[in-house]
């Protein structure tokens, strides 16, 4: 059975759902017309996760919300 809330972590920090990936990127698509395939969603989290620590977030939902 799959699930919306499927995690997809790196063995990494924090965690990142499927509901994650498909929310920011909607939002980088929506403001930069890039449109990421799933095979990215490795690239994305490692990408963003630098970010969060830098902003002293401690989920990729407070983030969201901060962009």
């Amino acid at each position: 059975m799959t699930s919306t809330s499927t995690t997809i972590t790196t063995g990494n920090d924090f965690e990142f759902t499927q509901q994650d990936f498909e929310n920011l990127r909607s939002i980088i698509t929506g403001e930069t017309g890039i449109q990421l395939p799933d095979h990215k969603k490795n690239l994305m989290y490692s990408r963003l996760a630098r970010r969060l620590r830098a902003l002293g977030l401690e989920s990729f939902k407070e983030y969201t919300a901060y962009v």
